[in-house]
């Protein structure tokens, strides 16, 4: 079953340069560990990448630092944010909270527009209101 916590607030618009229009939702509890989970492999991925080109014994211990960095990761702080912030990980959040009102909706096509800096600054913006629905819907 699927966890709707935090989805009982009114999901807000997001409308990209483009004129597309879409509904955002606030991030469920399992959202947010989505969210965790993402940053911690994409980042194991892209150190991979870098660490297949060392020497074995920086190898090892790149990956052991790696694997120490992920351990503790979050999207919310440090490594993590700033993954979130990047287009990938921007596409990745507004999919994840349009994905209940609008499942048709690709990753790809979000990860298209959120190349551009007016979309991302749209897309973040949207987070902030949605957000801030769910903290006053929290207050009552």
């Amino acid at each position: 079953m699927e966890d709707r916590t935090n989805v009982a607030a009114a999901p807000v618009p997001l409308k990209f340069a483009d004129g597309s229009e879409f509904l955002c939702s606030p991030l469920t509890d399992r959202d947010c560990g989505t969210l965790d989970e993402w940053c911690r492999a994409t980042f194991l991925e892209r150190a991979r990448k870098g660490i297949d080109e060392l020497p074995e014994r920086a190898a090892i211990r790149a990956e052991r630092l790696a694997q120490e960095t992920v351990a503790t990761m979050s999207w919310m702080h440090g490594v993590g944010s700033r993954m979130i912030a990047t287009p990938d990980g921007l596409a990745f959040m507004i999919w994840l909270q349009i994905r209940h009102n609008q499942p048709e909706v690709k990753l790809s096509d979000l990860r298209e527009k959120m190349l551009d800096p007016v979309n991302q600054r749209f897309a973040n913006q949207a987070f902030v209101r949605v957000q801030r629905i769910e903290e006053d819907s929290k207050k009552s």
